[in-house]
């Protein structure tokens, strides 16, 4: 009887796992999937950083932050949830800290809004 829960909980994990997303997407392709498939959009910079400059619905959270998981804490999993940073390091660590946290499908701005700005996408201030 053992064995089979422990097969039936290691299965349960294996698909949970199998469900999960993260995709890095390039400016134009973040901005479309954002636009199509409505979700979370966070950047995880530090706060003087977005006050120089963000996406527009942006909720500002710093990576390095305790309100990062705090917010993360918050949120349901369930949703669909867009990161960005400046570079793109910063929102490969979120995307990481949110797969962690059970979050199904995570997408991450390739290249930071340094490539949004590049590509011609608006900011607001």
């Amino acid at each position: 009887m053992i064995r089979i829960l422990l097969f039936i909980s290691c299965l349960s994990y294996y698909f949970t796992i199998q469900a999960q997303v993260s995709e890095l997407l390039a400016p134009e392709s973040f901005a479309r999937k954002m636009k199509c498939d409505k979700g979370y959009l966070l950047d995880v910079r530090a706060d003087w950083e977005f006050e120089t400059g963000k996406l527009d619905g942006a909720v500002n959270a710093d990576i390095h932050s305790d309100k990062f998981r705090m917010l993360v804490d918050k949120l349901n999993p369930d949703k669909k949830c867009y990161v960005y940073c400046f570079s793109g390091n910063r929102s490969h660590e979120a995307v990481a800290y949110l797969m962690s946290k059970g979050f199904q499908r995570v997408y991450d701005l390739q290249g930071g809004i340094v490539a949004w700005q590049k590509a011609g996408l608006p900011i607001v201030k």
